[in-house]
Protein backbone atom coordinates (compact mmCIF):
# COMPACT_ATOMS: atom_id res chain seq x y z
CA UNK A 1 0.00 0.00 0.00
CA UNK A 2 1.42 3.36 -0.84
CA UNK A 3 1.60 6.70 0.99
CA UNK A 4 -1.28 8.13 -1.37
CA UNK A 5 -3.53 5.19 -0.22
CA UNK A 6 -2.43 5.17 3.61
CA UNK A 7 -3.46 8.71 3.88
CA UNK A 8 -7.15 8.13 2.31
CA UNK A 9 -7.18 5.18 4.68
CA UNK A 10 -6.30 7.97 7.55
CA UNK A 11 -8.54 10.47 6.39
CA UNK A 12 -11.29 7.44 6.21
CA UNK A 13 -10.65 6.58 9.35
CA UNK A 14 -11.01 9.57 10.92
CA UNK A 15 -13.41 11.42 9.30
CA UNK A 16 -15.49 8.39 9.93
CA UNK A 17 -14.22 7.84 13.52
CA UNK A 18 -13.54 3.74 13.47
CA UNK A 19 -12.40 3.85 17.51
CA UNK A 20 -11.53 -0.02 16.94
CA UNK A 21 -9.16 0.50 13.53
CA UNK A 22 -7.68 4.05 15.98
CA UNK A 23 -6.40 1.36 18.17
CA UNK A 24 -5.25 -0.81 16.02
CA UNK A 25 -3.40 0.93 13.51
CA UNK A 26 -2.10 4.16 15.43
CA UNK A 27 -0.45 1.82 18.56
CA UNK A 28 1.41 4.57 20.25
CA UNK A 29 2.21 7.32 17.54
CA UNK A 30 4.16 10.68 19.09
CA UNK A 31 2.76 12.93 17.89
CA UNK A 32 -0.79 12.02 18.50
CA UNK A 33 0.16 12.12 22.03
CA UNK A 34 0.08 16.03 21.96
CA UNK A 35 -3.19 16.58 21.09
CA UNK A 36 -6.72 13.94 21.23
CA UNK A 37 -7.81 12.01 17.96
CA UNK A 38 -10.61 14.45 18.21
CA UNK A 39 -8.81 17.23 17.59
CA UNK A 40 -6.74 15.64 15.09
CA UNK A 41 -10.09 14.51 13.47
CA UNK A 42 -10.67 17.63 13.24
CA UNK A 43 -7.63 19.53 11.95
CA UNK A 44 -8.03 16.34 9.12
CA UNK A 45 -11.80 17.92 8.60
CA UNK A 46 -10.06 21.36 8.19
CA UNK A 47 -7.74 20.63 5.92
CA UNK A 48 -10.06 18.84 3.74
CA UNK A 49 -12.74 21.46 3.32
CA UNK A 50 -10.73 24.52 4.28
CA UNK A 51 -13.38 26.56 6.07
CA UNK A 52 -16.31 24.83 8.06
CA UNK A 53 -18.92 26.22 10.78
CA UNK A 54 -19.11 24.60 13.76
CA UNK A 55 -22.03 22.83 13.13
CA UNK A 56 -20.65 21.35 10.02
CA UNK A 57 -17.85 20.42 11.66
CA UNK A 58 -20.05 18.84 14.94
CA UNK A 59 -22.18 17.09 12.21
CA UNK A 60 -19.54 15.76 9.99
CA UNK A 61 -18.17 14.56 13.26
CA UNK A 62 -21.28 13.17 14.76
CA UNK A 63 -20.53 15.02 18.21
CA UNK A 64 -22.22 17.19 20.54
CA UNK A 65 -22.04 21.05 20.38
CA UNK A 66 -20.66 21.37 23.67
CA UNK A 67 -17.99 18.92 22.86
CA UNK A 68 -17.43 20.49 19.64
CA UNK A 69 -16.69 24.24 21.15
CA UNK A 70 -14.32 22.90 24.05
CA UNK A 71 -12.44 21.35 20.29
CA UNK A 72 -12.43 24.69 18.78
CA UNK A 73 -11.36 26.39 22.12
CA UNK A 74 -8.48 24.52 22.41
CA UNK A 75 -7.32 24.07 19.17
CA UNK A 76 -7.79 28.03 18.71
CA UNK A 77 -5.38 28.31 21.69
CA UNK A 78 -2.63 26.00 20.05
CA UNK A 79 -2.99 28.10 16.90
CA UNK A 80 -4.19 25.25 14.67
CA UNK A 81 -6.93 26.84 13.95
CA UNK A 82 -8.84 30.62 13.58
CA UNK A 83 -12.51 31.63 13.43
CA UNK A 84 -13.50 34.12 11.63
CA UNK A 85 -16.78 35.87 10.91
CA UNK A 86 -19.03 34.38 8.27
CA UNK A 87 -19.23 36.96 5.91
CA UNK A 88 -23.08 36.57 4.84
CA UNK A 89 -24.29 36.55 8.66
CA UNK A 90 -22.21 37.94 11.16
CA UNK A 91 -23.71 35.99 13.77
CA UNK A 92 -22.02 33.01 12.49
CA UNK A 93 -18.45 31.98 12.90
CA UNK A 94 -16.42 29.94 10.48
CA UNK A 95 -13.39 27.93 11.68
CA UNK A 96 -10.10 28.00 9.81
CA UNK A 97 -7.19 26.05 9.77
CA UNK A 98 -4.31 27.61 9.52
CA UNK A 99 -0.56 27.13 8.59
CA UNK A 100 0.72 25.63 11.62
CA UNK A 101 -2.17 23.40 11.84
CA UNK A 102 -1.95 22.25 8.40
CA UNK A 103 2.02 22.05 9.24
CA UNK A 104 1.03 19.93 12.70
CA UNK A 105 -1.39 17.43 11.20
CA UNK A 106 1.33 16.72 8.13
CA UNK A 107 3.47 15.77 10.32
CA UNK A 108 1.11 14.12 12.73
CA UNK A 109 0.42 12.40 9.01
CA UNK A 110 3.66 11.13 8.53
CA UNK A 111 4.08 9.71 12.16
CA UNK A 112 0.68 7.83 11.76
CA UNK A 113 2.03 6.27 8.31
CA UNK A 114 5.13 4.76 9.91
CA UNK A 115 2.62 3.49 12.81
CA UNK A 116 0.66 2.03 10.03
CA UNK A 117 3.07 0.41 8.24
CA UNK A 118 4.73 -1.08 10.86
CA UNK A 119 1.11 -2.67 12.20
CA UNK A 120 -0.05 -3.56 8.72
CA UNK A 121 3.27 -5.04 8.15
CA UNK A 122 2.02 -8.66 8.93
CA UNK A 123 -1.17 -9.03 6.46
CA UNK A 124 -0.60 -9.88 3.03
CA UNK A 125 -0.99 -7.28 0.12
CA UNK A 126 -4.68 -8.68 -0.68
CA UNK A 127 -5.84 -8.22 2.76
CA UNK A 128 -4.53 -4.46 2.39
CA UNK A 129 -6.69 -3.90 -0.69
CA UNK A 130 -9.91 -5.37 1.37
CA UNK A 131 -9.43 -3.26 4.27
CA UNK A 132 -9.09 -0.16 1.79
CA UNK A 133 -11.85 -0.89 -0.11
CA UNK A 134 -14.03 -1.79 2.71
CA UNK A 135 -13.49 1.27 4.55
CA UNK A 136 -13.94 3.02 1.10
CA UNK A 137 -17.49 1.03 1.02
CA UNK A 138 -18.59 2.26 4.62
CA UNK A 139 -17.92 5.32 3.59
CA UNK A 140 -19.85 5.46 0.61
CA UNK A 141 -22.87 3.60 2.45
CA UNK A 142 -22.82 6.21 5.54
CA UNK A 143 -22.78 9.02 3.01
CA UNK A 144 -25.70 8.19 1.61
CA UNK A 145 -27.34 7.82 5.27
CA UNK A 146 -26.47 11.62 6.03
Amino acid sequence: MDDAELIELIDAIFLFHYPHLVKKLFDNPIITTEIPFSHCQTLILLRKFEILSISEIKNAMNIKKQNMTYIINRLEKKGLIQRLPDIKDRRLVKIKITNEGKEYINRWQIEAINNIKKNLSTLRKEDLELLLQSIKTIKLVLLKLS
